[in-house]
């Protein structure tokens, strides 16, 4: 459901819905707030709220404040301002530098605004497309615009659209890497926020795999570096240490010392070393031992087509 905030002061009194692209961006909170409260209270209210009709565009926080202080609020018609910017931009580009947001909150702000440019454009294209059928369907079907074969005019954009082209033969042998959608939304991303594009790609991952985190990101509960980390952490799986790897382990420490040993010519180890060499002695011991205690292996059996070899003469 949309947000809702209230105008109690003022000729424009009354609930307004609050504009989806708004309420991406969090109200200023703590000794922000506390300037902002006391500017109002000091100077009044410097810059109008913007409405587009029943929507507040710009200033729900200037609106809290005088709801708090009995003041009047001052707004503004979104109309009056004369921009060429659709009122979702122009929200865009009013928020998104202000300077209580880090660049983390703007990078998943702007990713959760491309969401719903995205979204508006399907639902926009599928209005389209249900209105052309209806108009299609409300037309004579029987005539058609025909080229010089006697196929429709549209033929071979839809036989395109039906059939595509075959594949480079090398298509296959194209460098393969994270989805080509997920690398076109991380451009994207970049480019809106003036950001590098690893920090984009990194976003993208969080809110595919982890979309709590990218929240936390947003609310600025967490920086966009820890989630990376913790992304890292969830998708690798944790190694398990066995009793023999960890043996390994010691047995290649202590030949890497006996290695340093000899390439510096040294007769004596150092003492941080010592103990590693002579686990090394003990390890290679315990499995020398470990072998004469296997049985012997049972001696595999010449090949048929082999000749036999000659019996040996008795006296």
């Amino acid at each position: 459901m949309p947000e809702h905030i209230e105008i109690k002061y003022g000729p424009a009194k009354g609930v307004y819905r609050v504009h989806p692209q708004a309420s991406l961006f969090p109200l200023v909170q703590g000794k922000a707030r506390d300037e902002l409260r006391k500017s109002i209270q000091a100077d009044g209210q410097q810059e109008p709220v913007v409405l587009d009709n029943e929507y507040v565009l710009d200033g729900r926080n200037r609106v809290q404040i005088l709801n708090e202080l009995g003041m009047e609020t001052k707004v503004v018609q979104f109309a009056s301002l004369h921009t060429e910017l659709s009122p979702a931009e122009w929200v865009m580009t009013q928020n998104l530098y202000r300077r209580h947001l880090t660049d983390d909150q703007r990078l998943a702000i702007m990713a959760k605004h491309l969401d719903w440019c995205k979204e508006l454009k399907a639902r926009l294209d599928a209005e389209a497309a249900a209105a052309a059928n209806q108009e299609e369907d409300s037309g004579d079907s029987g005539t058609h615009a025909e080229t010089e074969g006697g196929q429709p005019a549209n033929a071979s954009e839809s036989a395109t659209s039906e059939f595509p082209q075959k594949l480079a033969e090398n298509a296959d042998q194209r460098k393969r890497g994270r989805p080509r959608a997920q690398r076109s939304e991380a451009e994207a991303l970049a480019r809106a926020t003036n950001q590098s594009r690893y920090r984009a790609e990194a976003l993208v991952k969080i809110r595919e795999y982890l979309p709590e985190l990218a929240v936390a990101v947003e609310e600025s509960r967490i920086t966009l570096k820890d989630a990376i980390r913790k992304l890292k952490e969830a998708q690798e799986p944790k190694k398990v240490r066995t009793k023999a790897s960890r043996g390994w382990d010691r047995v290649q420490s202590a030949a890497e010392s006996v290695q340093m040993m000899l390439g510096s010519k040294a007769l004596k180890l150092p003492a941080s070393l010592r103990s590693a060499f002579w686990e090394c002695v003990a390890a290679l011991a315990l499995h020398s031992a470990e072998l004469e205690r296997r049985p012997p292996r049972t001696p595999v059996a010449a090949p048929e087509d082999q000749e036999p070899s000659a019996p040996s003469k008795t006296s």
